[in-house]
């Protein structure tokens, strides 16, 4: 019985922190790897200049290029947690 109180306890405490650890990152991060690949978008604001930005419509990575083309491998992995 005393074991059931404890890990009644870790859940809660778990979900109540569940945005703290960033286990809510980290889930999306699961679940988009076995989604589909990236789909880079030129941001029309970086349009024009020596750089590109592209954002990824399928995960929100972003990534910058200099020859015009959208970004060949996914940034998933490499992109900042907020």
């Amino acid at each position: 019985m005393q074991l059931l109180s404890w890990l009644l306890l870790g859940a809660a405490l778990i979900a109540l922190n569940w945005r703290f650890l960033r286990l809510d990152r980290l889930m999306e991060t699961i679940r988009s790897s076995f989604s589909r690949p990236c789909k880079w978008r030129l941001d029309p604001m970086m349009r024009g200049g020596s750089y590109g930005r592209y954002q990824c419509r399928a995960c929100g990575a972003e990534a910058f290029t200099s020859d015009g083309r959208a970004p060949r491998v996914c940034k998933r992995a490499a992109r900042s947690i907020r």
